[in-house]
């Protein structure tokens, strides 16, 4: 099975770091939101210039999908809050670094 990423993002990629020298520290959160909403909160991700949508998987027989979003680890709180907004019925799962998610997925880490 193949892997493949995407992001909803319109304009922008990363985010820019906070300090010149180094570079953002990416994590990957896992965001469970009920079928009916999960197109409003998968267009308030990608009007967030900050996160990118890896992953969406439809879990039919429960009704919910799943998101795996990368994002820095600057906006968090900030990315929580829009999606608590647009879905207040929202589950956040895991997170984890963005080595580990590429580990996972029998990738290897890309600078």
């Amino acid at each position: 099975m193949a892997y493949a990423a995407y992001s909803e993002c319109f304009g922008s990629s990363i985010p820019a770091p906070s300090q010149p020298n180094q570079p953002p520290v990416c994590v990957v959160m896992s965001i469970t939101v009920p079928s009916t909403k999960a197109y409003r909160v998968r267009r308030v991700l990608a009007n967030c210039a900050n996160a990118g949508i890896l992953r969406c998987t439809p879990q039919p027989l429960d009704g919910l999908v799943q998101m795996q979003v990368r994002l820095s680890t600057d906006h968090m709180d900030q990315v929580r809050q829009w999606v608590m907004a647009s879905s207040p019925c929202c589950q956040f799962g895991r997170v984890i670094d963005w080595s580990e998610h590429l580990t996972e997925h029998r990738l290897t880490h890309v600078s």
